[in-house]
């Protein structure tokens, strides 16, 4: 046990020899330790002592750290050694009296029966109940049951350790974490075996006990020699049920010569019994797994081998196991004593035996076989007898692996498979006499599968079990590094490979004759029915009925074998899968060593978080770190997409691993054997690929430039045809590091191309996003190289350098100038790319990087640039912009650039109108939330844009466009938007002032609501003047909408100036006269606004409120103003009019005749008036001197003046009829005959 060596003696106590390297003070090389004495035993003189039993037996329980000790006297004892084994033992229990404790063993006191006698020992022999072997119980035959010992006549007693391990406790223990022993039970008894009792008493020589087989040599009274017994679990069936008789054990015997002295195992070879069953987590072997290890693992173990040593000499004894009784069966050749060992083993079992023998590795008596043995011997270093093992489990005659194929293809043997009839559809009965149709939803019939089908089901299942739910790689710690190895040996994965290649062969021919068979039947049969054929078919209603039921199970059998063969064709893909995947494991570890962690480092994170399940790492942590012993399983390598990328990753490492090291030979080679021993994994296209990554290694290695040049292009042309398989990470570098640009972009298109073939990446839906998750990876590469070259990013430099020759002009070498030719370079082949998909990404990249990349895509305005930037915001392209499209949806600041830059190709390409749309359709886009949201200025910014474009077309295309728009409609666009503004900041006033006023909260909020909305998207006019503008008694804004909507109605438009001017006079101070300026001020700013409609522009009305407003009468009334301050009212009206005094005389000459008009109101008008007409006098001069332009007055001549005088004359002569004072009115008569008397007609 690791090392230690254990002894005993007559005097009964347990030694330990020690040994260490050197010698010490009080300390020799070698020593001999008792373990069962103690100083102050050493003090009690030894008449005192008892002596102890001498011992007899040491045994050691390697997998739970216990060791026994038997002694003479049958005394057991139990002593502790730790886990591992590796501690002191300590004396922890003892069973001195076997016979008292047998009896309360079971099961159902069997104990009691078998114990309960006194037995008297006869002279000269043992006790029957003396204890003459013990032996430890392996794991893998109980969890429960750590021991059993053999008395002298035969009889078994199973001890356990643990008082909670007893025999019928339902409690389940951690594998591995056994508790430590603390007493010892008898929990079970067994008779002696049943073949020997009918000789007599048994009396046991020697005994030995392993895997659950008993092998003791005995004689008794009516024997004259000594008797052989192997006592073993029995695996057929009952008779009655089928059911495995569990309890049940075989018992056979032979005569030997002499007395036995020892027995003991021939070892398993350590490449066969790495393929126990053990535990898919901890790899410890599954509990009773040792009774059925002979069936479970009788297709690759030889049979089991003993060793008896007697006094005549030595013997080698093999068990026979139920294939060996089948191949004795096969080369008897008698078919009934198969067909019994059928009806005993089952015909699942027998038929998967029967596969074992048909599918050896090679016949026994071949050249393949020997070559077999010494390939274990010279290639894996197996010793020659392991290697001999080896060969007899691998292989069988000749005879007996074809009498073995015949068995199995015998449906005599194996039996047919069978669909069951189906029952006849009865329409059911319905309410009211009626009948319900028969159900057309009945369930699939059963099929009932051969026992060729169940036999491949059980072998496959166990052959592949030991990698199939285990872990494939495990961890070593090797001082500071970690060493990732392969759990099985190479040789046990040889061993398994051969295994399921010759089960997959033999299936893929039996196939294939199944097929051949069908064909020819098939055929024979279309002959059969010839035109003929029914002229001898018997008329008998009967017979007819009989043929048909016949004609009907034919069909139901061939329907039946047709699945399964489609079965056995899904378990043979599954076969192939697993040889190729251990075949590829052990390549690996013969070609890069046992150490598998320089591959595995070097597998990207995807690969790897498939490769290691469950890691745990933390990010950012190391690979070495992260990787912990839960690696993959055989299942998931060859049944999962993410089993084949680890495969066809490490495959990749290795290829690398030996590229590195300038090792291009064994990668050609490794190439050639991986192609032709795993096809489903490693194609032909794989080995181009591979191949082509030599030919760049060669081409980084030249020192020429053309020979590099050349080299780089024969393998482009490699890899261009195979891009499905090409490791796109690691070749994109190399072509950029050698400079061949149009690999780099090339490549990854045909690549995408060629793993998406069908074009799903422009599909939604889940496989749509995969796809265009692989297109954004294959195209990053390109984008990647092209980002260096721009100066945007420094690429990391490679870990491992290929030894030797010279090194090559690196791509990261590059001059700036270099750099730029590279760039335009690599940018023209890729603008020449026919993959619209990367033209999308590689826009998205360009514009990313900033104002100077948008001007180099609008000078070279390459292909779906324009559908591309239209797509970002789902807008049709191809020039289709139109004012009836949807409002835009909330866009971001980097699709608003996009989009800019859209706007830019417009007007290169001369489409203003297309310009002046989008910018429309920006101004007029939804609201968003965050970096999404849109203010009313960068609307009015995008709409000032499109009155822009639509006004100034760029050329005689764009002016067609243009003239096709209707530039008033984007002109009024803009006037509402500045109403908008313009109402959203007075609302906003509005509820700012409302709370500093401490008005109520829920006045403020509606403001604040109404505000927001107003920034949310444009509004429309009527929208702005009926849910704002009037409801807020924003009187002007009214009219400016009014003006805007070219509204005519004259009563509504009076009422809204008569709003705007009483809020105007109500905010000026009436004792003052402020009020008369305030509503001056109100009406020049609108009336310069409104002139010259004078639908929006009332002069009559608008003079008249004035003048009241100066006289004191409206809005209420009141003092009148005084004369300097009325003497604006003119001056506004003409500011606000232009000048137009001619106009303004007409609307006073209206107001005059107006027969309600009070006196003071119309003195007030004509003191108005005279200073319109002052004004007009001014011009008429002009006009007559020469020096003005002509206007309402006329030209200035002669018949003009005498209109304008006659008009004063007569104004004069109205202001002296009121009936007013002369001290009122004689002022304004004067102002008149003034003017009268200035004419220059009338001066001469």
């Amino acid at each position: 046990v690791k090392g230690r060596v254990f002894m005993g003696g007559d005097d009964g106590h347990l030694y330990e020899l020690v040994y260490t390297a050197g010698e010490r003070w009080r300390q020799k090389r070698c020593s001999k330790v008792c373990h069962t004495t103690s100083t102050w035993q050493g003090l009690i003189p030894k008449f005192m002592k008892s002596a102890m039993s001498p011992l007899e037996q040491i045994v050691i329980d390697e997998e739970r750290g216990i060791l026994y000790t038997r002694h003479r006297n049958s005394a057991i004892y139990v002593f502790d050694l730790g886990p591992g084994c590796a501690g002191t033992p300590q004396r922890v229990a003892e069973c001195t009296n076997l016979h008292d404790a047998a009896k309360r063993a079971g099961p159902n006191s069997l104990g009691r029966r078998l114990f309960g006698v006194t037995e008297v020992a006869r002279k000269g022999e043992l006790s029957p109940s003396s204890v003459v072997y013990i032996a430890p119980v392996s794991r893998s035959e109980s969890q429960r049951l750590h021991l059993v010992a053999l008395t002298a006549d035969g009889r078994r007693v199973y001890f356990s350790t643990t008082s909670s391990y007893g025999v019928w406790s339902s409690s389940s223990q951690v594998p591995g974490v056994a508790p430590r022993p603390t007493d010892l039970r008898a929990r079970l008894v067994r008779k002696c075996p049943e073949a020997a009792s009918v000789t007599g008493r048994m009396r046991v020589e020697y005994g030995f006990y392993g895997h659950g087989i008993l092998l003791l040599s005995h004689t008794s009274e009516r024997l004259a020699h000594t008797e052989l017994v192997l006592a073993a679990r029995d695996h057929t069936c009952a008779l009655g049920g089928g059911v495995r008789r569990e309890l049940t054990e075989i018992v056979a015997t032979s005569p030997i010569n002499g007395v036995v002295c020892a027995i003991a195992e021939v070892p398993v070879p350590r490449a066969l019994a790495d393929l126990a069953p053990r535990h898919a987590s901890g790899g410890h072997p599954v509990p009773g797994s040792s009774g059925r290890e002979e069936m479970l693992l009788q297709h690759i173990l030889p049979p089991r081998r003993y060793v008896i040593l007697s006094n005549v000499g030595l013997m080698e004894v093999d068990k026979l196991r139920p294939i060996d009784l089948l191949q004795q069966l096969l080369r008897e050749g008698n078919k009934e004593r198969v067909l019994q060992f059928f009806k005993s083993h089952g015909v699942g079992e027998a038929c998967a035996m029967c596969l074992v023998l048909a599918t050896p590795v090679a016949t026994s008596e071949s050249v393949e076989a020997a070559e077999l043995a010494s390939l274990f011997t010279s290639q894996y270093g197996v010793p020659g007898p392991d290697a001999a093992a080896i060969r007899r489990a691998l292989t069988a005659p000749a005879v007996v692996a074809d009498a073995a194929r015949r068995v199995y293809e015998d449906p005599s043997f194996v039996g047919e498979p069978i669909q069951e009839a189906e029952a006849p559809a009865t329409p059911s009965g319905g309410g009211y006499g009626a009948s319900t149709p028969a159900s057309t939803s009945a369930p699939a019939a059963k099929v009932h599968f051969s026992g060729a089908l169940k036999g491949l089901v059980i072998y496959a299942a166990r052959v592949l079990a030991p990698v199939w739910e285990h872990s494939l790689l495990h961890e070593v710690k090797s001082g500071g590094h970690t060493k990732v190895r392969l759990r099985l040996s190479v040789a046990t994965l040889r061993v398994l490979e051969e295994r399921v290649r010759s089960l997959e062969k033999y299936l893929h021919g039996r196939e294939c004759r199944r097929l051949a068979v069908h064909r020819s039947t098939a055929s024979w049969a279309r002959g059969a029915e010839g035109p003929d054929a029914g002229e001898h078919e018997p008329t008998g209603g009967a017979r007819r009925a009989l043929q048909q039921q016949v004609a009907n199970k034919r069909q139901r059998v061939e329907l039946a074998a047709e699945q399964e063969a489609q079965e056995m064709g899904s378990i043979r893909a599954v076969l192939l899968r697993a040889a190729e995947g251990l075949h590829i494991l052990r390549v690996l570890s013969e070609k890069v060593g046992e150490d598998l962690s320089q591959v595995v480092d070097k597998l990207d994170a995807t690969v790897r978080s498939h490769l290691v399940r469950g890691t745990g790492g933390r990010a950012g942590t190391s690979a070495s770190r992260a990787r912990h012993r839960h690696y993959t399983t055989l299942r998931d390598l060859v049944s999962t997409q993410e089993g084949e990328q680890v495969i066809r990753g490490l495959i990749a490492a290795a290829m690398t691993h030996h590229m590195d090291a300038s090792r291009a030979s064994e990668v050609e080679a490794m190439g050639v054997e991986l192609e032709r021993r795993c096809p489903t994994f490693f194609h032909t296209d794989d080995r181009t690929f591979y191949d082509a990554r030599v030919v760049l290694r060669k081409a980084k290695q030249a020192k020429d430039p053309a020979a590099r040049a050349s080299l780089s292009r024969e393998a482009l042309v490699q890899l261009l045809r195979v891009p499905s398989v090409v490791n796109l990470p690691a070749v994109i570098p190399e072509l950029a590091e050698l400079r061949c640009w149009e690999g780099v972009v090339e490549l990854p298109l045909r690549a995408s191309a060629a793993r998406d073939p069908g074009g799903l990446a422009s599909r939604p839906g889940p496989e749509g996003d995969a796809a265009r998750r692989m297109r954004q990876d294959n195209y990053d590469l390109v984008t990647k190289e092209l980002k260096y070259l721009m100066g945007q990013d420094e690429q990391e430099m490679p870990l491992v350098s290929s030894p030797g020759g010279a090194k090559p002009p690196n791509v990261r070498d590059l001059s700036s100038s270099e750099k730029e030719e590279a760039r335009k370079t690599l940018l023209t082949i890729a603008f020449n790319a026919k993959d619209k998909l990367f033209h999308f990404h590689l826009y998205q990249f360009l514009i990313a990087l900033g104002p100077q990349a948008h001007q180099e895509l609008i000078q070279r305005q390459p292909a779906h640039l324009e559908e591309y930037l239209c797509s970002l915001a789902g807008l049709p392209s191809g020039g289709m912009l139109h004012l009836g499209l949807p409002p835009l949806e909330p866009l971001g600041k980097d699709v608003m650039g996009s989009l800019q830059l859209l706007t830019d190709l417009y007007l290169k390409n001369g489409a203003a109108g297309q310009a002046a749309t989008l910018q429309l359709l920006l101004a007029q886009r939804k609201f968003g939330e965050g970096m999404r949201a849109t203010s009313l200025q960068e609307r009015r910014e995008h709409m000032v844009q499109a009155v822009k474009h639509v006004r100034a077309p760029a050329a005689a295309g764009a002016a067609q466009q243009a003239s096709a728009l209707d530039v008033d409609y984007f002109e009024t666009k803009l006037a509402v938007l500045d109403l908008q503004m313009r109402l959203h900041e007075r609302i906003s006033a509005a509820a700012e002032k409302a709370g500093a006023l401490a008005l109520p909260a829920a006045e403020v909020q509606a403001l604040q609501q109404k505000a927001a909305s107003l920034e949310r998207y444009v509004s429309d006019l009527t929208e702005l003047y009926n849910d704002y503008a009037y409801p807020e008694h924003f009187w002007g804004l009214c009219l400016e909408m009014l003006h805007l909507a070219k509204y005519s109605d004259a009563t509504t438009i009076q009422d809204l100036w008569d709003r705007v001017l009483e809020a105007a006079v109500g905010s000026g101070d009436l004792m003052g006269g402020r009020n008369l300026a305030a509503a001056c001020e109100e009406a020049l700013a609108l009336g310069k606004k409104f002139w010259p409609n004078e639908a929006s522009l009332p002069l009559q009305h608008i003079a008249l409120r004035l003048d009241e407003v100066a006289t004191g009468t409206w809005p209420q009334h009141g003092e009148a103003v005084p004369q300097e301050t009325a003497a604006q009212i003119p001056q506004v009206l003409l500011d606000m009019t232009d000048g137009a005094a001619e106009r303004l005389r007409r609307a006073y000459d209206a107001l005059l005749m107006r027969p309600s008009a009070r006196p003071e109101l119309r003195l007030q008008h004509l003191r108005t008036l005279a200073a319109l007409m002052g004004r007009m006098a001014r011009d008429l001069r002009g006009l007559m001197e020469g020096g003005g332009a002509p206007t309402l007055l006329g030209r200035g001549t002669l018949r003009d003046v005498g209109n304008f005088t006659s008009l004063l004359e007569r104004y004069a002569l109205m202001a002296r009829n009121l009936p007013l004072s002369p001290e009122a009115t004689g002022p304004v008569a004067g102002l008149f005959d003034a003017l009268f008397a200035s004419m220059p007609a009338f001066t001469e």
